[in-house]
């Protein structure tokens, strides 16, 4: 019955900035490719910040895009993603996880292993460009690195089990950071297929519709 709280200063959901960016504001706000790279330039004037944003913004999402697909995060709508005003790009909200992700009327809301939508690739550049290319190995590294750790991560996952949250009752409960993290393949395959995973999330268009229907509902 006990929780923590953390207050990141300066910063908004991307369901905000979705709202407000764009030529495509508004409810289909979430359709516009460049309401994040809008809103980052807005809030970083001079060339130097703006590289320094652009660049804090594909680390951290490369990191939160690895991250939940490790974990397992569920219920990935824009207002449970936020933005600093410098950039960064970082995920709230953590109710579901290890694979239990949330449905709503039967339809099952997450139809990607995690976040990673066309504003998210415009704000550096969009595929073929070196930025995104550099999106994809920090992606990579970010994933293998996480994969040399598999047996900590466990460790510490099933040591949580007495915890009774809802969703890690049991040690079955932890085979899916052991199933995501394909310990059976090389650094360089497991990166590959993750990097064929960004492109399947870019390339799916549920979850701008999804972030849609957010919006309408919420507005």
């Amino acid at each position: 019955m006990t929780g923590m709280l953390q207050v990141v200063l300066h910063s908004v959901t991307t369901a905000a900035v979705h709202k407000r960016g764009g030529a495509m504001g508004g409810i289909f706000g979430a359709f516009s490719d460049v309401s994040f790279s809008d809103w980052i330039a807005a809030n970083n004037g001079d060339p130097r910040s703006y590289r320094m944003a652009v660049d804090l913004f594909l680390r951290s999402c490369a990191g939160y895009c690895v991250a939940t697909y490790v974990l397992g995060i569920g219920d990935r709508h824009n207002d449970n993603i936020m933005i600093t005003k410098q950039g960064r790009y970082f995920h709230i909200d953590f109710g579901h996880f290890l694979g239990f992700m949330k449905y709503q009327f039967g339809v099952k809301r997450e139809k990607t292993p995690f976040v990673f939508t066309p504003e998210m690739a415009h704000v550096f550049g969009g595929t073929g460009t070196p930025e995104f290319e550099r999106f994809q190995t920090t992606c990579g590294n970010a994933f293998n690195v996480v994969r040399r750790h598999l047996h900590l991560l466990v460790s510490l996952f099933v040591l949580m089990i007495p915890a009774e949250m809802p969703e890690l009752r049991h040690r079955d409960d932890v085979n899916y950071l052991v199933q995501v993290s394909t310990p059976e393949k090389t650094d360089e395959d497991a990166a590959i297929s993750f990097n064929e995973l960004i492109i399947q999330c870019m390339n799916n268009t549920f979850k701008r519709i999804d972030n849609t229907l957010h919006i309408l509902k919420h507005r």
